[in-house]
């Protein structure tokens, strides 16, 4: 019978099967469940800092790089017709995902060669639990991937 990878790992890291978990005192603590992003942006502090983070993602973003890579891939978007779409357009159209993202309370959105998403964690110790500290955002333009489930 071939081993199992729970077993394979016991082999490795482990004297004898189940040790750390025999220890007094070395029981895994229960999961927490995380927060919702409604927890981060349902009160004003929390919108404030939500708002915060898109005017940086929007300050910061090179969307000149993004259209001179566009202008020469020729990549139109269907509502631009044959002509690729403005800076303005580009920059419209990651705003309107970002606000997707959080008003839909979306995980991920992909649109235009855009993708935009946030994930969730608990906050360090020491640090505040709100949205600046615990919410992380990206933002990332795709020219090129491969997904092997695609």
């Amino acid at each position: 019978m071939a081993k199992t990878l729970k077993d394979k790992y016991y082999e490795r890291y482990l004297d004898k099967k189940n040790e750390a978990f025999e220890e007094e005192g070395n029981e895994p603590e229960p999961f927490r469940v995380l927060k919702t992003i409604d927890d981060y942006i349902s009160t004003p502090e929390g919108e404030r800092q939500m708002l915060d983070c898109i005017k940086e993602i929007m300050n910061t973003i090179d969307f000149q790089k993004i259209h001179d890579t566009m202008e020469a891939l020729d990549w139109h978007w269907y509502c631009t017709g044959d002509q690729v779409p403005t800076i303005k357009q580009i920059k419209e159209n990651l705003l309107n995902l970002l606000c997707e993202l959080f008003e839909d309370r979306c995980n991920e959105i992909s649109s235009g060669g855009f993708t935009v998403s946030y994930k969730i964690y608990e906050p360090m110790d020491d640090e505040p639990d709100d949205f600046n500290h615990c919410v992380e955002v990206n933002v990332y333009f795709a020219v090129e991937e491969y997904n092997n489930m695609l």
